[in-house]
């Protein structure tokens, strides 16, 4: 992913830099051994903000996106929505609640239930041993982050209910 991530991250700096918004991106694999489970990445990094004590909205995007309207106000479309744990995309298959795409996500890591989110997704992840994951040389259809995602959605219906999804 490091060559789209090359591609892409200008854009999402200039985003940024026109926002006053912070960037972080990282390159390699926080956990695992093959890279597809660069995937995973996504999860620790979102720990790693709530244990660095960040508190406001977290935007996460894959290697593969892009911000299209750089003058989209970010800050004027959260305004009203401090009361979600994270806003997603749906993935369009299925149009359950639980169906969305973990490419691009906002967590609110200012509001409880978008830290009890983070807190989930990262215990489901740590039930993939290291041996499982070393085993995993092939993409995980189940198992893998978004599929966790989707599970803890299922199942935490306080969490899904404060989820966003559009």
């Amino acid at each position: 992913y490091a060559p789209m991530l090359a591609a892409t991250a200008p854009n999402v700096r200039e985003y940024c830099r026109r926002h006053g918004l912070g960037y972080e991106s990282f390159v390699g694999i926080k956990r695992g051994f093959h890279p597809w489970q660069a995937t995973f990445n996504r999860i620790p990094m979102l720990v790693e903000l709530v244990e660095r004590g960040f508190a406001g909205w977290a935007l996460y995007l894959d290697a593969d996106a892009w911000i299209q309207d750089l003058d989209f106000d970010l800050a004027a479309y959260l305004a009203d929505k401090g009361e979600r744990a994270a806003i997603f995309a749906t993935s369009g298959v299925t149009g359950e609640h639980w169906d969305v795409n973990a490419g691009v996500a906002l967590v609110n890591l200012g509001h409880p239930l978008g830290r009890a989110l983070v807190e989930a997704w990262a215990e489901a992840f740590a039930g993939h041993s290291d041996e499982d994951l070393r085993q995993g040389v092939e993409w995980f259809g189940a198992g893998n982050d978004q599929d966790l995602l989707h599970k803890l959605l299922k199942r935490e219906s306080e969490i899904a209910a404060a989820v966003l999804v559009e």
